[in-house]
């Protein structure tokens, strides 16, 4: 009688050794995709949210800020020196916005140069932009980790 409850006993364990093998599977799963889907969402959602930002907030002098580096670019002739003022307009603005990012600022209609950029775009990866137009003007935001 003592044999057969060994035995039962045994059954059982051997029972709920695949019932372990599923239950570590299910835990052992890899969520990297995931969080990878997650972080480019973010930084679409960064970058979008930064150029909104950056079109509908108004400065002291009413015109947002689009339309103000808009607004210095043609004051300039879009030379060299409007493109550092509209640098010295923007980088607060995105330095303040985008913390914990990098970031870089382009008009790829008429001057189709960077106008300012938080750290080097080579070798960037997971990179999310979006743009926005104003006065002949399209910008495009660039923002990456």
């Amino acid at each position: 009688m003592d044999e057969n409850g060994v035995i039962f006993s045994w059954d059982a364990v051997l029972a709920l050794i695949p019932l372990f093998v599923v239950i570590m599977a299910i835990f052992n799963v890899n969520y990297s995709a995931l969080e990878d889907q997650n972080q480019d969402i973010r930084l679409s959602h960064m970058a979008e949210d930064s150029i909104n930002a950056m079109a509908s907030s108004r400065q002291n002098n009413g015109l947002s800020l689009l339309e103000t580096i808009s607004n210095t670019l043609l004051e300039h002739n879009n030379d060299g020196t409007g493109i550092k003022e509209a640098k010295k307009i923007a980088t607060p603005f995105l330095d303040k916005t985008l913390q914990g990012v990098n970031y870089r600022l382009t008009e790829e209609n008429q001057i189709n140069k960077t106008i300012t950029a938080s750290a080097d775009f080579k070798g960037a990866e997971n990179v999310e932009v979006s743009s926005r137009s104003y006065g002949g003007y399209i910008f495009k935001l660039w923002v990456w980790e």
